[in-house]
């Protein structure tokens, strides 16, 4: 299983001078109270504005790209982190439905590699992108109070704890 973040700007990455300021909304905070932040990382603006178009945002291209380097190192699934912006503060206004299209997008992607995808910590979302998702990774759910939110999608595919 390939990891990389698919929700945020990582200034170490060597993609990362492909972004745009505008591709990117606040830094990603450690903890709820947003005392301290994680350094160098900052949410991506994943919203596409026109799914009808063919030309993709940058960052959809960039995460496309991330994809195929993926399946070119032989990974079997990926683990794209960092799609709950919605659920955080994040500067550019991401919404559930924002994380439900861009989710889709990559398992799409994912499987033109025959690859698996994962869904991680997005429990809001769950429900609209089972479908299209072969398991999930949870981080603190029972910390969060939110391991009910994985009970429906246990019946059919595994959830990962780590």
């Amino acid at each position: 299983i390939c990891y990389f973040s698919a929700g945020s700007s990582e200034s170490w990455r060597d993609d990362f001078k492909r972004f745009s300021k505008s591709d990117m909304g606040g830094p990603i905070a450690k903890d709820d109270k947003g005392s301290s932040y994680w350094q160098g990382e900052k949410w991506l603006n994943i919203k596409n504005p026109n799914p009808n178009s063919a030309t993709l945002p940058v960052v959809w291209q960039i995460m496309r790209d991330r994809i195929k380097i993926a399946a070119d190192k032989g990974c079997n699934a990926i683990d794209p982190d960092n799609t709950d912006g919605y659920d955080n503060k994040n500067g550019i206004g991401l919404t559930e439905q924002d994380s439900i299209n861009y989710v889709k997008f990559m398992a799409a992607e994912a499987r033109k590699y025959n690859m698996s995808i994962g869904l991680k910590n997005s429990v809001q979302i769950l429900p609209k992108v089972q479908s299209v998702i072969q398991f999930a990774v949870n981080e603190e759910c029972a910390a969060n109070g939110e391991c009910g939110g994985y009970k429906q999608f246990l019946g059919s595919k595994p959830v990962f704890h780590i």
